[in-house]
């Protein structure tokens, strides 16, 4: 009851995923409905109890716009999204990082492929009300509201 790297090839290879791999960490490039590409990040526990995703977002969040996107990450986790937590690191990347946990149980492939697309949308989702408060045209709360868009923004 693991999940091991065969694991993670074969399942990126049910859902028809191009990924790349050095044996251990698996590397998934795609464009999203609102940002221009998201790198995904698949790495399993060495334990082999699961496995933790890190998706990042191509923009760099200058210095100037750090405190109002630490804002606007605040507001995005309190829709208690389960599966993903959103991270401002030191240099200005925003990232999302989601765990895939068997606890004990068989891997279902089902179950990672969900919580991989859904780590992808959302940190997709991200990038709109980003690009709202980094351009200065807004604050964090109207451009958490760019979260729940239904369809990508022209331009």
């Amino acid at each position: 009851m693991s999940l091991t790297p065969e694991k993670i090839e074969a399942c990126f290879r049910e859902m028809g995923i191009a990924f790349e791999s050095d044996g251990k960490d698996f590397v998934h490039t795609t464009k999203g409905n609102f940002a221009p590409f998201l790198h995904c990040v698949v790495t399993p526990d060495e334990d082999g109890s699961g496995a933790t995703f890190m998706t990042i977002l191509p923009n760099e969040i200058d210095a100037d716009h750090r405190s109002i996107v630490c804002e606007l990450l605040n507001l995005v986790h309190g829709q208690s999204l389960w599966n993903v937590r959103f991270h401002l690191n030191e240099e200005g990347r925003v990232f999302s990082v989601g765990k895939h946990t068997l606890w004990g149980k068989p891997f279902n492939s089902v179950q990672f492929g969900d919580i991989f697309f859904s780590q992808l949308v959302t940190t997709d989702r991200l990038f709109p009300c980003l690009a709202a408060v980094t351009e200065g045209a807004t604050t964090a709360e109207s451009a958490f509201e760019r979260f729940f868009e239904k369809t990508p923004l022209s331009g």
